[in-house]
């Protein structure tokens, strides 16, 4: 998984919600992610020594490998969970599996050039949110063309948006709406506590040169 190494205390945070979320599904998780979780304590200097690397690249190898990732089953509904930061924006592509969501990809793409700017604005959040869901719908567009899945985002103020008859004066989510509304789709909010992975992905941003990163068994 091409990601930056966690640099920081806020970074480090996020690699371990993303992959805290799929914790079940990683043999050791606990021991593996212990010198990482000790970068978390206020008494301890940030210092990333050779048991941290150990640690980031055996997690960082796990995420891409089964019974994370799974093959998709387009008989089945599938679930776009999308998260932003300031920095970048981050999704995961999921369907449930013996009663539980499992990725079928996850992609993250950092922002670049006047969307940086979009933070500044009154509405900023909102747009970046919006253009979040956008960019992961036309990343997962071969999933989900054709079919009807369930979007989740912490976003509420988006939840309306999609809304039947709802009037938009923002003229570029106006647009991004007429857009997405040529997919069928239930949009969901959910705290952003519960969706660690994208919440990690739109955190763990890449250099500009290896912005997009999508998993998939394709490219195992």
């Amino acid at each position: 998984m091409n990601i930056e190494r966690p640099h920081d205390l806020h970074t480090v945070r996020a690699f371990l919600g993303l992959t805290s979320y799929f914790r079940r599904y990683i043999l050791g998780f606990a021991a593996i992610a212990a010198p990482l979780e000790r970068l978390k304590q206020k008494t301890v200097a940030f210092r990333w020594n050779d048991d941290c690397e150990v640690a980031f690249r055996q997690l960082q190898r796990a995420l891409v490998k089964p019974p994370i990732l799974v093959y998709p089953n387009f008989k089945k509904r599938f679930k776009l969970y999308v998260d932003s930061s300031h920095l970048a924006v981050g999704a995961c592509l999921m369907q449930e599996v013996d009663k539980r969501d499992r990725a079928i990809a996850n992609a993250s793409k950092m922002l670049v050039g006047s969307q940086r700017k979009w933070v500044n604005k009154i509405s900023g959040t909102t747009e970046i949110e919006c253009w979040g869901i956008v960019w992961a719908t036309r990343k997962f567009r071969y999933y989900l063309d054709n079919a009807e899945f369930d979007l989740f985002t912490d976003h509420q103020a988006l939840t309306w948006s999609f809304g039947e008859n709802t009037r938009i004066s923002n003229a570029k989510l106006a647009r991004w709406v007429v857009e997405l509304s040529q997919l069928r789709f239930k949009v969901h909010h959910r705290p952003g506590t519960s969706m660690g992975h994208a919440d990690g992905l739109s955190r763990l941003y890449h250099r500009p040169g290896a912005s997009v990163v999508g998993l998939s068994y394709q490219q195992l």
